[in-house]
C-alpha cells in the first residue's frame, strides 16, 4: 500500500508465491542497485545510492539504472515531481529479475507527478521487458479539458511482463492505454490501482482505461 516503504522483501522462495496481502511479489537480487530520488531533499551532487544521499532529479536517478539489470529506483512517498517520467527505454534482466520503479519513505502519500497538460509514463520509443511500476501517483494538474489530450500511461511500443500496480492515474484525457503500435503486447498486468476521472470539454472521446 502508498503508507508502506515499496514492496516488501521477500525470501527467494516467496518469488514464486503470491504475498497473502494480495500484492505481486517483487524481490531485489543480489546485484540490484538501489537508486533513491527526492524532489524535496535531494541534490543531484550527492550519490543517489542510499535514502540519506538521494538525488534531486528523476532524470538523475534514471541515469543510475542499468539497462537489462534488476535495478530498483526508490522515489519518495509524498514529494511532488515536475512532469511525467521521461518516455521510459529501460527493461529489467528477466520475468524474475524486473526493473522495478517505487517508492521509499514514511509517508503515506504516494510520490506525485504534476504533469501538466503532458504524459505521466509513456512507451513510444522502443520496446521493453519485465517492468515493474508500483505506488505512483499521476495527475493532469493543469488539464483543462480544451488544452490538449494527455494520457497518463501510454503504452505504444510491444510491453512484456510490464506491472502497474497500486498506481493513481487521474484527470488526463485518456488516463491509461494499453495499444500495440508496432507489434503486440505480452502479459501485462494491471493491478490494485486507481483509475479516475478521465475527460475533455471537447468532442474527442475521453476514457479512463483504453485497451
Amino acid at each position: 500500500p502508498a503508507g508502506e516503504t515499496g514492496p516488501r522483501p521477500l525470501t527467494a522462495e516467496a518469488r514464486v508465491k503470491p504475498d497473502p496481502n494480495g500484492w505481486t511479489p517483487l524481490v531485489p537480487s543480489v546485484d540490484t542497485r538501489h537508486v533513491y530520488v527526492s524532489a524535496s531533499s535531494g541534490n543531484d551532487n550527492w550519490s543517489g545510492l542510499d535514502p540519506l544521499n538521494p538525488k534531486r532529479t528523476i532524470q538523475a536517478g534514471i541515469a543510475l539504472l542499468r539497462q537489462a539489470h534488476p535495478d530498483w529506483l526508490h522515489l519518495k512517498c509524498g514529494d511532488t515531481f515536475g512532469g511525467g517520467l521521461p518516455d521510459w527505454f529501460l527493461s529489467g534482466r528477466s520475468a524474475n529479475e524486473p526493473m522495478v520503479v517505487t517508492t521509499y519513505g514514511p509517508s503515506p502519500d504516494r510520490p506525485r507527478f504534476h504533469c501538466g497538460t503532458g504524459f505521466g509514463l509513456s512507451v513510444h520509443g522502443g520496446a521493453i521487458h519485465d517492468v515493474a511500476f508500483v505506488g505512483l501517483h499521476f495527475v493532469a494538474d493543469t488539464y483543462d479539458g480544451s488544452n490538449g489530450q494527455p494520457y497518463g500511461v501510454s503504452l505504444l511500443q510491444p510491453c512484456t511482463r510490464v506491472l502497474i500496480e497500486d498506481c493513481e492515474i487521474e484527470r488526463f484525457f485518456t488516463n491509461l492505454r494499453f495499444q500495440g503500435y508496432q507489434g503486440n503486447h505480452q502479459a501485462l498486468k494491471l493491478r490494485r490501482s486507481i483509475i479516475a476521472d478521465a475527460y475533455t470539454t471537447g468532442t474527442g472521446h475521453a476514457q479512463g482505461i483504453y485497451v
